[in-house]
């Protein structure tokens, strides 16, 4: 699991929605002692503080590669100075039979964006021992998809790994875009290059509407794929 430290002083955060067990007044005195403050202007904040009804702007933090905390989670790091915070959520009892069983009926029919979706899922969940023979088997099956020209690209409006697709890609036929990469991926692709992970290597179509990267995100992006058949 990839798991890191995230200390208060000297970061910078974003709230957003309703607090039960405390105010935001009070939260903003805490965090403050801590050397943390609240951004407000456009930029890409630390950790992201979610509130009940703050499910849009939860999902951009999401697809942003953003940490994300709830309430129970601020309380403990308001109490301690840090919290540590998982990018991955593991299935630590999803076993190799189980997942390639999974795969197995995902692949019995035809490519859809609901299979797509699947991969994705299954690849985020997927311990890091079983990793490898899962990846094989999806890449193999992948590889041989062709698209029937009538199914849409529809992923669901709230899903972490596909949240802040653009509209764009919703009304669309989908033919190479069956492969293509979710928001959370690119933003990782952007980082540097230690933060690349062997699963980008499914990505064949890359679609950077409605995504703020600025112009060295884009050649992270670029250069990680010069040479392999990826669609812009």
């Amino acid at each position: 699991m990839s798991k890191r430290r995230i200390q208060l002083e000297g970061a910078l955060y974003k709230k957003g929605g309703r607090l039960s067990q405390t105010d935001w007044d009070t939260v903003h005195r805490n965090l403050s002692d801590w050397g943390a403050e609240p951004l407000y202007h456009n930029k890409y904040p630390d950790f992201f503080i979610a509130g009940a009804g703050s499910r849009s702007k939860k999902s951009q933090a999401l697809a942003r590669g953003i940490p994300v905390i709830d309430e129970d989670t601020l309380l403990v790091a308001m109490a301690q100075g840090y919290f540590d915070y998982s990018d991955r959520f593991i299935d630590e009892d999803l076993t190799l039979d189980q997942a390639i069983a999974e795969l197995r009926s995902t692949f019995d029919g035809e490519p859809t964006s609901e299979s797509w979706t699947t991969c994705l899922e299954l690849i985020e969940r997927c311990p890091d021992e079983q990793f490898e023979p899962v990846f094989h088997y999806i890449s193999q099956d992948v590889d041989r998809w062709t698209t029937p020209s009538d199914h849409q690209w529809s992923p669901s409006a709230d899903h972490a790994l596909l949240s802040g697709v653009p509209s764009s890609w919703i009304h669309s036929v989908p033919r190479n875009e069956l492969r293509v990469c979710p928001p959370i991926w690119l933003y990782e692709m952007t980082r540097s290059p230690a933060q690349y992970h062997k699963k980008h290597e499914l990505i064949r179509a890359i679609s950077c509407d409605e995504m703020r990267l600025n112009l060295s995100g884009f050649k992270r992006i670029l250069e990680r794929y010069k040479e392999k058949s990826v669609i812009l």
